[in-house]
């Protein structure tokens, strides 16, 4: 998952998230980021909200780690820490 590239692609706004999350913890352990997940294809057009729904809050800007806000993916950093 995070040297080579899968054949068959996500929906666009998941396949931008999962870069953000593979690069978001990459980063935090120093570690080089892929290339597929830095490429064009990984950053949306327009901000998307993970789970976005009726009952779902779009997080504050300021609450979005840098890699998911650099592919316009927005989660609140709190979703991503372990309990």
């Amino acid at each position: 998952m995070l040297v080579g590239r899968s054949a068959r692609r996500a929906p666009r706004q998941w396949d931008a998230a999962i870069a953000a999350l593979v690069a978001h913890h990459l980063v935090a352990e120093s570690l080089p980021v892929p290339d597929w997940a830095n490429g064009p294809t990984r950053t949306l057009r327009r901000r998307w909200a993970v789970g976005e729904g009726p009952y779902t809050l779009t997080p504050e800007l300021h609450r979005v780690p840098p890699e998911f806000l650099r592919r316009l993916v927005l989660v609140d950093a709190d979703t991503l820490e372990s309990v």
